[in-house]
């Protein structure tokens, strides 16, 4: 991979590598550590902020092939392996509790100094639990650098491609169209936005109450259609600044393993002036989105 080489080039090239990969012998971390290493060399040292803040269109594509090779690397094998030694798939109770004890962790992408990962989890979850005591909560399945808090009785997200929807219910699952164990929508029980008390969101990274995704827009399209407590949750390693766009909806509160975050709308926010409706119109137009009903919005 020469500097020279395009953003397309250089991806091709890691994606060819990345074939031809032989990990025997090694450890995920290892492996995990291998695959970081060569991105972070291929884009000049940059991958922190690629992705943490995978805003310019560049850094989502290499953000997103990353992930995409870590998860087949990484997550799947993980997967399969707790699948075949214990029957238990991700989000069926004790799951988290025999993948951490068995790989610790090494099968984030986030490593950290100081407290476990788990018991960063664990904080998290002593600051949320005021919030959903007794509520009705729409929850989702950690993947990546995510804090997974997930707890028996949360609903999950069903996500829909076509037209970038979101769904929340419990049940039986089964893998979605990004590899994400999510309700079967032929035994769901699915709950309606107005129904949901409180509404746990992941993010890429945080911004005072501003989130930044993964550039899908599902959330951003499912949360101005229920009035729960929306609730971001992260680690304290993943606050960035970057810039807002029109179409982001912000967090009612962050919460994370060393504190809670809350804090008023500011009236002055792009989304809340006519250039950022407008702003908000032109995108929705120029990527072809659809709303539930398949109509062009």
């Amino acid at each position: 991979i020469l500097p020279t080489d395009s953003v397309q080039v250089k991806l091709e090239k890691l994606r060819q590598i990345a074939e031809q990969a032989d990990y025997t012998g090694m450890s995920y971390k290892e492996i995990s550590d291998a695959i970081w290493k060569r991105y972070n060399d291929a884009f000049d040292g940059n991958m922190a902020a690629i992705t943490t803040f995978p805003s310019p269109p560049d850094w989502g594509r290499i953000n997103n092939q990353f992930v995409e090779e870590w998860v087949q690397a990484v997550e799947y094998p993980i997967q399969r392996e707790i699948r075949k030694d214990t029957g238990l798939e991700p989000g069926d109770k004790g799951y988290m509790e025999y993948r951490c004890s068995r790989y610790g962790s090494a099968h984030f992408m986030t490593q950290y100094d100081g407290l476990s990962v788990e018991e960063k989890e664990q904080a998290i979850l002593r600051r949320l639990a005021p919030f959903v005591k007794g509520k009705t909560v729409a929850a989702y399945h950690a993947i990546g650098q995510e804090a997974d808090i997930l707890q028996d009785d949360w609903l999950l997200p069903l996500t829909n491609p076509a037209n970038h929807s979101l769904r929340f219910g419990t049940g039986r699952l089964r893998q979605g169209p990004y590899g994400i164990m999510e309700p079967d929508p032929d035994t769901a029980k699915f709950v309606e936005p107005e129904d949901i008390d409180v509404i746990l969101v992941p993010m890429v990274a945080f911004d005072g109450l501003h989130r930044l995704g993964y550039g899908g827009g599902y959330y951003d399209r499912f949360l101005p259609r229920t009035k729960a407590l929306k609730i971001g949750i992260a680690f304290r390693e993943q606050a960035a600044r970057f810039p807002v766009s029109a179409w982001d909806v912000d967090m009612d509160m962050v919460i994370t393993d060393t504190g809670i975050l809350t804090g008023d709308y500011n009236e002055t926010d792009i989304r809340r002036t006519a250039e950022g409706a407008q702003e908000y119109a032109n995108h929705l137009q120029a990527t072809g989105t659809r709303t539930e009903s398949g109509e062009e919005t």
